[in-house]
């Protein structure tokens, strides 16, 4: 993955009627891993949604073919 282009397009946020983005930190272990560390711990009994955009792209320059 394009690391830069892949981290701009991560995002998770506690899903709600105004979602709330989740601050943190990005990091990868290896090229094809991506790590995020929130920088509160996550409440246990909420729900949270991951989404990475078609702005990710692959090493070789293809996006994803859709929202994931």
């Amino acid at each position: 993955m394009d690391q830069t282009a892949t981290e701009n397009a991560f995002l998770l946020q506690l899903a709600a009627d105004t979602p709330q983005q989740i601050e943190g930190n990005i990091s990868w272990p290896d090229e094809r891993t991506l790590r995020f560390t929130p920088t509160n711990p996550l409440d246990w009994v909420s729900v949270y949604d991951t989404i990475l955009t078609q702005d990710a792209i692959a090493a070789d320059g293809a996006p994803l073919a859709e929202p994931f």
